[in-house]
């Protein structure tokens, strides 16, 4: 018996494998289960479990739940180009609603196996399907994973996470209109307006006094910088969210300006305030950067009860660690942009 990790972070324990091959074993509870290297065996048993191979040819089944089996990188499972499988092989894959995650790897969606997108097949005998890629890494190799037996009917594109579709604006002011997939809207420079439609959208307005609108599904409203919206002593700059209490699922992402909680705005926390008419809500900070900036973006109405702690993403996480034991086993749409004039100035009625 050798010891792993068993790492409880903000969801869900994670179990790691070691460097060699091993069977790794689940429990009734939902969690991240990572073989490390090796030619793994992994039975999640119960729970919404995450199963991540790693490298070598592994065998994975999820049980019951709906699981995610997660694809980071190309030789996690491949054909490689000497004719050798490195295939991982998922089996009952069928037994709950599973899903394949391959965001990572720059698929995006289903097709004829090239121009990044996936093909499913079944052998002759249909007791393999495959999921595979016709496009070629440096090495020869491509993406390829195995299931047992004909599972392609459950094999459908609402089974996997692709790649985001990823849309950028220009330097100037554009309009971006997203689609009903989820998808990364990316303003750049320029005062934008951004709407995503449907989907659980990524969107950041970068520089410029952006207008942001998330549409339909869970929203990610990404602020990288102090300048992506802000004001100083006496001229706004900040974007405005039109519809954050449209969806309880949408959030605003300050975890790379290193804000880490509400507060009075000092001290690296945010505010939330009100103006007079209640037309506004602004969440804001009182501390300058040294160009004179701070960080402040406006919402329509007052959205007070929505900006609470479980809707706003700060700086830094945290993880507790214990040890479990491991057995050892002896010897893989359209979308329009278009140019915006300058969007008209709006008053505050919060300094």
């Amino acid at each position: 018996m050798s010891t792993s990790t068993f790492v409880s972070d903000q969801s869900k324990p994670v179990i790691n494998g070691t460097s060699g091959p091993d069977i790794l074993r689940g429990t009734e509870a939902g969690e991240i289960i990572n073989g490390g290297l090796g030619d793994d065996r992994i039975y999640a048993n119960g729970g919404d479990d995450t199963l991540i191979g790693s490298l070598g040819r592994d065998v994975l089944d999820g049980g019951s739940g709906t699981n995610t089996f997660l694809y980071t990188h190309l030789t996690q499972s491949y054909y490689a180009g000497n004719a050798t499988d490195h295939a991982d092989l998922i089996r009952n894959f069928e037994t709950g609603d599973n899903l394949i995650d391959v965001s990572a790897l720059g698929f995006y969606g289903l097709g004829n196996g090239h121009a990044d997108t996936l093909l499913i097949a079944v052998n002759d005998a249909g007791t393999r399907t495959y999921v595979k890629s016709y496009s070629y890494d440096e090495g020869g190799d491509r993406f390829e994973i195995a299931f047992d037996g004909d599972v392609s009917q459950y094999l459908t594109a609402d089974r996997f996470i692709f790649t985001p579709t990823h849309i950028k604006g220009s330097a100037g002011a554009d309009f971006i209109n997203g689609t009903e997939a989820d998808e990364i809207l990316e303003g750049v420079g320029g005062d934008d307006h951004i709407f995503g439609r449907g989907g659980d959208d990524t969107i950041i307005g970068g520089a410029g006094r952006d207008t942001l609108e998330g549409g339909q599904g869970a929203n990610t409203f990404v602020f990288t910088a102090v300048n992506d919206s802000y004001r100083d002593s006496s001229i706004d700059y900040a974007d405005i969210i039109r519809d954050f209490n449209k969806s309880g699922g949408n959030q605003v992402d300050v975890s790379a300006l290193g804000f880490t909680g509400l507060g009075d705005g000092h001290g690296n926390t945010l505010t939330v305030a009100v103006n007079d008419a209640g037309t506004r809500t602004y969440l804001k900070s009182y501390e300058a950067n040294e160009d004179g900036n701070r960080f402040e973006v406006a919402f329509d109405g007052d959205i007070t009860q929505y900006l609470t702690e479980g809707r706003i993403v700060f700086a830094g996480t945290h993880a507790d660690t214990v040890s479990i034991a491991v057995d050892q086993v002896q010897p893989s749409e359209t979308v329009n942009i278009e140019p915006l004039g300058v969007l008209p100035e709006s008053t505050s009625g919060v300094a």
